[in-house]
């Protein structure tokens, strides 16, 4: 008698050891996959392009819950900024971060400086699902001398993108 109980324990708690094991194996990739997409990753990368000489140039990027500005919460900002270049030629940088779970608007800005005060600034303002991956392209171009300010010719162009 002692023997069949001891047998019955032995594969009721085998029984319940697969089905743990079980739980556990379909529990993971559940788990794991709303975790990764709730917070996914994001570079940014900007390039700048001068005739003349360029220093200040830069790419900022801002991540809010209920919309930018007056109505929202700004949850995280950053930039990159260009390295400066001596006459003409071109220059880059590069950026990374994790987009903040419950952020659903992203506003990127552009800045150009020609010199003098002289340049231009390009904004982009994109709605998405929080959680969700999303991506943003800005370019622009200023110019000197400018309306305001007199100097040596000069274009600089800043073309930036984010991809989360």
């Amino acid at each position: 008698m002692r023997i069949r109980i001891f047998t019955g324990r032995l594969r009721r708690g085998a029984w319940l050891g697969t089905l743990a094991a079980l739980l556990a194996v379909l529990a993971v990739p559940i788990i794991g996959t709303s975790s990764a997409s709730a917070y996914p990753g994001f570079t940014v990368s900007a390039t700048c392009t001068a005739t003349t000489g360029q220093s200040g140039s830069d790419v900022t990027w801002e991540w809010w819950q209920g919309g930018d500005g007056g109505g929202g919460t700004l949850l995280a900002i950053g930039d990159v900024r260009c390295p400066a270049i001596v006459g003409s030629g071109t220059s880059s940088a590069t950026g990374s971060g994790i987009q903040p779970a419950s952020a659903d608007t992203l506003a990127v800005e552009a800045d150009s400086v020609a010199g003098n005060g002289c340049g231009g600034t390009a904004f982009k303002f994109i709605s998405f699902t929080p959680g969700s991956s999303v991506s943003a392209k800005v370019k622009v171009t200023g110019k000197m001398p400018c309306s305001y300010a007199v100097g040596p010719k000069n274009t600089v162009t800043v073309d930036a993108s984010l991809q989360s």
